[in-house]
Parts: structure tokens; sequence; C-alpha cells
């Protein structure tokens, strides 16, 4: 657990598992502060830092995480903070697309979550929904990098406060339902301590 005064939960997983439509209904629901990784100062060049390759993508991906890492510590000081990607989702996947183990970033992390939300959702599934907003198929090198990372985020969740949901047969409410009772759950934890 971490040593913030109100919850920190973050969502992580690959893309179209639903992190962005459950964090936003959470944050909603809490009336928390909801933060998203690359922060949007640092967002709007996401593409551009992308033509310089890896290395650069790395580092522009956890300035960002250090940016947002600074804000869930200011933020948990006064109410709930719920977070759209985080240090994870460099670790997992820019250690598939640099072929290195770059788990000692998330030494860097000083907002420690209470919860990680890990969604996922079949292969399948992610291409459905893919399609509902315009995309072809996804190409196999983004396949390989989603089953990939999948196994990563895994990995290095182990040692966090994590929950799995896999999203393939739930729908939004579901998923948010879901999260929500635990939520509660970790708030009874809390309390008990």
């Amino acid at each position: 657990m971490s040593d913030n005064i109100d919850p920190v939960v973050v969502f992580e997983g690959p893309n179209r598992a639903g992190k962005t439509v459950t964090s936003k209904r959470l944050a909603e629901a809490l009336d928390a502060v909801l933060l998203v990784s690359p922060p949007e100062e640092l967002a709007v060049y996401r593409r551009e830092v992308a033509r310089y390759g890896p290395t650069a993508a790395l580092e522009f991906y956890a300035t960002g995480n250090r940016i947002v890492d600074t804000k869930i510590r200011t933020a948990s000081r006064s109410q709930p903070v719920v977070v759209d990607r985080h240090y994870f989702s460099t670790v997992a996947v820019m250690s598939v697309i640099m072929g290195m183990d770059l788990g000692g970033l998330l030494a860097e992390m000083k907002a420690v979550p209470d919860r990680v939300y890990l969604l996922t959702a079949e292969m399948d599934e992610l291409e459905r929904r893919a399609a509902l907003t315009g995309e072809v198929d996804l190409p196999q090198n983004e396949r390989s990098l989603e089953w990939t990372s999948l196994r990563n985020y895994r990995r290095i969740l182990k040692p966090y406060s994590h929950r799995e949901i896999d999203t393939t047969h739930v729908d939004e409410k579901g998923v948010f339902e879901m999260v929500l009772a635990d939520y509660r759950e970790l708030l009874r934890e809390r309390d008990k301590r």
C-alpha cells in the first residue's frame, strides 16, 4: 500500500481493453482526480517523438510518468486519484520494443498505487473493437506486441496490489461495476488498518 492519504488506482493493459472509459467513469463516480500518462502537456508530441525511434520514445514516456507521479503525490493529499496508464505501461511495452528488461524504471515511481487494474481482452475482441472505431485489422507486429506486453504486465505487477479483469465478454457498465465493487473492498481493507 502507498502512503497516500486518499487511494490511488491505475488502469493498465492493451489498447482497446477499456482502460480510458473505465478510468473516466470511476473518476467521475468518486469525484476523483483523473490523470493520464503521458500528461496532456506532453501528449501532443507523441507522434513527433515516435519518429526518433525507441530510445526517444522511452525517454518521452518516462518523462510523462515522472510528471504524472508528481501530480499523483500532490492530488492524493486531498482526494482519490485515478490514473489511465503509468510506469507499468512504459515498462511492459517498451521492454518488448527495445528487447530488454526495463523493470528498473519502476524504482522511480514514488506514488505507488493502492491498486492496479489490468484490463485485458481476447485478441479477436480487441480487433473487433478496433474495427468499430474505424481501425482496420491489427498488423501482425501489433498483435505480437500486445500479447508479449501482456505477459510483461503480469510479471511486473506481481509485487503490486492488482486485479486482472478480462473485458472480452463484459460490457462497459459491467467492467465499471466490477472495478467499483473492488474499489469499495479496497477502502474497507484500508479502514481495517
